[in-house]
């Protein structure tokens, strides 16, 4: 197994390529997106985020791959479409097959470049609702979620997808059922495959996060751990698999083993690459933790990875900010650290 840096656009730099080859990474999964602090970027630069913007290009996929290899870093994936690029896939709407037929030319630029993951989340609500709070160990600011704060089920506003606002009050989101969300992912699915296959690169599916199973009133396509399984029996290929988020799963409700079903995700090798975060509770409520302080045993978590076959990327894809002069790399430098301790003793 290899561990990697999840790095958000702005930190797609020599700086940050360093920090992760001294913490002992063995690559990077990176955004082309640019987020604000909400979504664990650093800066309000939104200047990627634009349709068709140059970052998707070979070139520029090309010149971020090459300077990782530079510090000894593989670039394993990209994670999350600029949704300026597939709102009316995710909308079922009028230029969903001119939107279609560029991520195919992304998968193309991708498969060139060598770079083997993208990840994604089919959502029209995307990630909401989650608060920082100063609630993980020691007081260390972290995410939380509450089902039952007012704004979880405010409607999607017209004009916004994936937390976005695309057009402002120029289009109406429809309050879908889940098996419609489904039914559109599926078009999606079967409109790629072909061309991921055909280049070599990976469609791994992140879970709903959080998993509630409806969000801002609307729908959600994996949000328990049978939403798995539907995903990648539903299209079976090599290229389509999981982005199989642990903190995720675990987050989910019901009484069910977790190992359990990691074991058996690995076995029918439907797993891209790994999320790895710790968390307590369950939705409605739940908190993110330290990576050694939740509700997962993450070293039992490890273990099975291994045991079942699974050998691709493990990315620590949050951490609580630690209170010293650098609260992000701080945490990530903890989480990275325990994360290879894990993996180091299963060969002991």
């Amino acid at each position: 197994m290899k561990v990697a840096l999840n790095l958000s656009f702005e930190k797609l730099t020599p700086f940050y390529f360093r920090f992760a080859s001294e913490i002992g990474c063995d690559g990077i999964i990176c955004h082309l997106n640019t987020y604000d602090s909400t979504w664990g970027g650093e800066s309000n630069d939104k200047s990627t985020m634009t349709p068709r913007n140059k970052v998707w290009n070979f070139e520029s996929m090309a010149a971020i791959k090459k300077a990782a290899d530079g510090y000894g870093l593989e670039l394993y994936g990209i994670e999350n479409l600029n949704p300026f690029d597939w709102y009316d896939v995710l909308l079922a709407g009028e230029k969903r097959d001119e939107q279609l037929e560029y991520i195919r030319e992304i998968i193309r630029n991708m498969g060139r470049a060598g770079i083997r993951y993208l990840g994604y989340n089919f959502s029209l609500s995307g990630v909401y609702g989650r608060k920082k709070k100063r609630s993980a160990r020691g007081g260390a600011e972290t995410m939380c979620f509450s089902g039952s704060d007012d704004e979880v089920q405010e409607p999607v506003p017209d004009g916004m997808v994936w937390n976005t606002w695309i057009k402002p009050g120029k289009f109406h989101v429809d309050e879908i059922s889940n098996e419609e969300l489904w039914s559109r992912w599926q078009y999606f699915m079967e409109n790629i495959i072909a061309e991921a296959e055909e280049n070599d690169v990976i469609l791994a599916a992140h879970p709903d996060d959080p998993p509630m199973q409806r969000l801002r009133s609307n729908a959600r396509l994996v949000n328990a751990p049978e939403g798995f399984y539907r995903l990648v029996d539903s299209v079976p290929s090599p290229c389509n698999k999981l982005e199989l988020c642990i903190g995720t799963l675990q987050e989910m409700e019901g009484d069910f083993d977790l190992y359990a079903n990691i074991a058996s995700l690995c076995k029918r090798d439907a797993v891209g690459y790994v999320h790895l975060r710790n968390v307590k509770g369950k939705v409605p409520e739940y908190t993110e933790t330290l990576i050694d302080d939740g509700d997962i045993d993450i070293p039992r978590a490890i273990r099975m990875l291994a045991e079942n076959g699974f050998s691709g990327p493990i990315v620590p894809d949050h951490t609580p900010y630690l209170d010293c002069k650098e609260p992000w790399l701080s945490g990530m430098a903890f989480q990275i650290g325990y994360i290879r301790a894990c993996i180091d003793s299963l060969s002991l």
